[in-house]
C-alpha cells in the first residue's frame, strides 16, 4: 500500500513540473555558471522571473537553489495547500540574495517564539512584499565543513514568502509564532527542520 504522501507527492510532481515548464521550457543554466558581486543576477532555472545574486561562486549554483525551491513547493503542497497556486505565482518572481555576511536590519527582529530579539543582524531576512530574500550562508566551522542549502534560512525564508503570498504581499507574519500577526503557527515552525532533513538527503 502506498502511503498517502507519497501518492499525493506523485501526482503533484507533474502538476509542478508542467506549471514550470510551461513558463520556461529552455532556461538552464550551466552548472558552475555565475555572475560575480551582490548586483549580478542569474537566472533560477524553472522558475520565469526568479534571479539570484551570489556574493561568491562557490555556493550556491542556480541550479540547486532551483532544485531547493522545487522540493520546498511540493513538500510545503503537501503540509499546507495552496489555493490557486498564489505561493507558486510569488516563487515564481522571487529575487534570492546568497550573502557571506550576516543581514543587517533597520531594527530588532522577532524570534520564532514572537519575542523581540536583541540585535539588528539575522541569519535571514524576507523584505518587499515577499519578493525579495536575503540569506546568510553561514561561516564554515572546520577545513572540511561544507556550505549547504539545508544549513542557511532559505527554508525559513521561503515560509515568509508563502504567508506574503497568502496575503497578497501586506505581510508575512515577523513574529512568528506571536500574536501580532497571523499566518505563522507551530506547523511551520517544525516544517522547517523535516524541510531542511529533505535538502540533507539529497545533498543539497
Amino acid at each position: 500500500m502506498i502511503p498517502r504522501t507519497t501518492t499525493s507527492l506523485f501526482i503533484m510532481i507533474p502538476f509542478v513540473l508542467l506549471l514550470t515548464a510551461a513558463i520556461t521550457p529552455d532556461r538552464i543554466v550551466p552548472e558552475g555558471d555565475c555572475k560575480w558581486g551582490l548586483n549580478a543576477f542569474t537566472d533560477i532555472p524553472g522558475y520565469a522571473n526568479a534571479a539570484q545574486s551570489n556574493s561568491t561562486c562557490d555556493h550556491f549554483d542556480p541550479n540547486e537553489t532551483s532544485l531547493a525551491m522545487f522540493l520546498f513547493y511540493v513538500h510545503y503542497m503537501e503540509e499546507f495547500g495552496d489555493d490557486h497556486h498564489v505561493v507558486a505565482k510569488w516563487m515564481h518572481n522571487l529575487t534570492v540574495v546568497w550573502t557571506d555576511q550576516m543581514i543587517e536590519m533597520s531594527g530588532t527582529g522577532y524570534r520564532v517564539d514572537g519575542t523581540r530579539g536583541k540585535g539588528n543582524h539575522a541569519y535571514g531576512l524576507t523584505t518587499s512584499g515577499g519578493r525579495l530574500i536575503k540569506v546568510f550562508t553561514r561561516e564554515r566551522t572546520s577545513l572540511t565543513d561544507k556550505k549547504k542549502i539545508w544549513k542557511t534560512s532559505l527554508v525559513h525564508e521561503l515560509l515568509h514568502v508563502a504567508i506574503n503570498a497568502k496575503n497578497i504581499g501586506e505581510h508575512g507574519d515577523p513574529d512568528h509564532e506571536g500574536k501580532k500577526w497571523p499566518g505563522w503557527t507551530t506547523k511551520h515552525t517544525d516544517f522547517i527542520n523535516k524541510m531542511n532533513m529533505v535538502l540533507k538527503k539529497v545533498d543539497l
